[in-house]
């Protein structure tokens, strides 16, 4: 799930599960944030996507959920 615009930066959308709540929205970041984070084995800060402003880094299981949409996208390219 990317989008891009003529002008903007392609991004990713994927879901998130809010640590307070439980509650599952989507997400979205910048490719290239992703790919810097996981290719340099840096942390990658997450944002609740439901009516709670938390911030979280991701866990090895969210890493590997982003790492399989980031390879699945580049595979269709």
């Amino acid at each position: 799930m990317s989008t891009k615009t003529a002008t903007e930066t392609p991004t990713l959308r994927f879901p998130t599960v809010c640590p307070r709540c439980s509650r599952e929205a989507l997400s979205e970041l910048p490719l290239a944030v992703i790919a810097a984070a996981l290719t340099n084995d840096d942390k990658l800060l997450l944002r609740a996507g439901c009516c709670h402003d938390v911030t979280w880094y991701a866990s090895e299981a969210e890493r590997e959920q982003l790492r399989e949409y980031w390879l699945s996208l580049t595979m269709d390219d």
